[in-house]
């Protein structure tokens, strides 16, 4: 028997391991914290307005301010302003609807009150207006909004049941100071009057004598409100 005979058997069953696998060691980066840049302190409230898309920037260096004695109106009241910040004794303005209304000029201090009295029209009653202030020099617009009322009158009639043709009165409430209100009774007008300085206007009147009931009406002719009741006829 030949010893050698198993050698090449050995040579090809021998499989050492490969140098692509043998593990080496690997190095981790250390990690680098990211800086932070510094905080930027904001800047001291000094009270002076900042221009932006509700307050642009004054082409002047004036940035005034103004209000109006009520932000409710209804009409027949007057309405007036008050301002601050615009230029010592520079001509005002206020307009509506681009269409000026009145103008007055502002003291040496820049500063004016209780200013151009406006008497709201009935032609605004019950609705959102917005008023432009500005100033010739300053010329920085304002928009100022006020909100016009309506009137609710109310009408209380002496008595809601009454004998076929007796006399009673009616009162109306909560109308325009001033304002001429017509009394109708079963849809005729029975006669016009004038509200006192509080709204409030009264009729005597006589009663139908047929019908179960009548149907008291009054109308005021400035604000187109109308107030009504029914008084029940009795035989």
């Amino acid at each position: 028997m030949n010893p050698y005979w198993f050698i090449p058997f050995l040579l090809l069953t021998y499989n050492p391991t490969p140098a692509a696998l043998v593990t080496k060691p690997v190095t981790i980066p250390p990690v680098v914290a990211t800086p932070q840049a510094p905080s930027v302190p904001k800047a001291p409230n000094t009270g002076a307005p900042v221009a932006n898309a509700a307050q642009p920037a004054s082409p002047t260096g004036y940035y005034p301010k103004a209000s109006p004695s009520s932000n409710y109106v209804v009409p027949g009241d007057t309405l007036s302003f008050s301002g601050s910040g615009f230029a010592p004794g520079e001509v005002v303005t206020l307009s509506l609807k681009n269409k000026n209304i009145t103008s007055w000029r502002a003291n040496s201090s820049g500063n004016f009150t209780n200013a151009g009295s406006y008497n709201v029209p009935f032609s605004l009653e019950d609705s959102s207006q917005y008023f432009s202030v500005v100033g010739n020099t300053s010329n920085y617009p304002i928009s100022i909004n006020v909100v016009v009322g309506t009137f609710y009158p109310t009408l209380t009639p002496s008595t809601y049941f009454a004998p076929r043709g007796s006399t009673i009165s009616a009162l109306g409430e909560n109308y325009a100071p001033g304002e001429p209100v017509t009394l109708f009774v079963n849809g005729s007008a029975l006669g016009t009057r004038m509200a006192d300085q509080r709204g409030t206007v009264s009729w005597s009147f006589g009663l139908p004598t047929s019908g179960l009931e009548t149907r008291v009406e009054a109308l005021g002719l400035w604000s187109n409100t109308r107030a009504s009741q029914t008084v029940t006829l009795a035989p």
